[in-house]
């Protein structure tokens, strides 16, 4: 049986934590990506390797060209083959178009679009060689709808692209490239008001998702189940929009 690893940026916390558990719990080891917080890294790491999966931290900012080959390098050193590509680490300003500086553009769309690029480029030859990989890009309710926040929602848009053009490009070679769109995820309310609508007019199930239920779409796409379903957005927002 092949043995598989992930490359999962943004998994200190939330949507980023629940795939590396998911995958864990599937026999994946994984590479736990994080700007800053390592000790949140080390953490998930600690319960996906008692789940019985090998795991590696890697510290960086993957919105930077050369920390991500770095990162890239220090996976591929550790399991030699990086098969599933996962980056849900974002930024999402919430300046008005006319307020964002040509910095600030270049900063969000290297964070929300590059890092797929960058590590795509790193990871897919071994992907080739295997005949077979899983990349797993995310998009997200403001890029569906529009919102005031530019660079987000332009970045997003750009990563939802590029995984469309790699599932065309490499699909008939194994690998698939998909996007996920969650809606607003965290914990529940614990106080909320009887009888008001959490969500008005935008999740008509009035709850917020749980990373849990973001993580189980992404183990289905890493499943032979999930192998004939490529060049995809799947929306998991309690249907605010598809």
């Amino acid at each position: 049986m092949i043995r598989h690893a992930a490359f999962i940026t943004g998994a200190g916390k939330n949507i980023g934590r629940g795939i590396a558990l998911e995958f864990a719990r599937r026999g994946i080891d994984v590479v736990l990506n994080g700007r800053s917080d390592r000790a949140a890294c080390q953490a998930v790491a600690a319960e996906c390797a008692a789940l019985g999966v090998e795991t590696l931290i890697a510290m960086g900012d993957v919105g930077d060209r050369a920390v991500c080959r770095d990162l890239a390098a220090q996976a591929l050193d550790r399991f030699g083959t990086i098969d599933v590509l996962v980056t849900s680490a974002a930024a999402r300003p919430h300046a008005g178009f006319l307020d964002t500086s040509d910095e600030d553009w270049a900063r969000v769309m290297d964070l929300n679009a590059s890092q797929l690029f960058w590590l795509a480029k790193a990871f897919v030859p071994g992907m080739l060689e295997r005949g077979w990989g899983r990349i797993i890009g995310f998009t997200g309710m403001h890029a569906i709808r529009g919102a005031h926040m530019a660079p987000t929602v332009a970045g997003k848009h750009a990563q939802w692209g590029l995984a469309k053009a790699l599932s065309h490009e490499f699909a008939a070679r194994g690998i698939t490239a998909n996007v996920l769109s969650p809606g607003p995820i965290g914990p529940a309310d614990p106080n909320p008001a009887p009888d008001k609508p959490k969500f008005p007019k935008l999740i008509p199930m009035d709850r917020r998702g749980t990373p849990e239920e973001v993580a189980a779409v992404a183990g289905m796409l890493v499943s032979d189940e999930g192998g004939y379903v490529t060049g995809q957005m799947i929306a998991i927002n309690g249907g605010g929009t598809t």
